[in-house]
């Protein structure tokens, strides 16, 4: 049986994988990323990063424990 690969921003149909142990009946889907939505979301962090670190006014600070 094979698994139907789709994009999970834009749904468009981005090929098949062979899944040997695939035994359920309409769980034949998996999801990524296909490459136009990549582009997209990481300009979309840099943006966010550069308007954020823009306006931030004060220093933060990381706790680890």
């Amino acid at each position: 049986m094979y698994l139907r690969i789709i994009c999970s921003w834009c749904q468009r149909f981005m090929g098949n994988k062979k899944c040997e142990d695939l035994i359920h009946e309409g769980l034949d889907i998996t999801h990524s990323i296909c490459q136009e939505c990549k582009e997209k979301v990481m300009r979309e962090i840099d943006e966010d990063f550069v308007q954020n670190s823009n306006d931030q006014k004060q220093e933060t600070f990381e706790r680890r424990m």
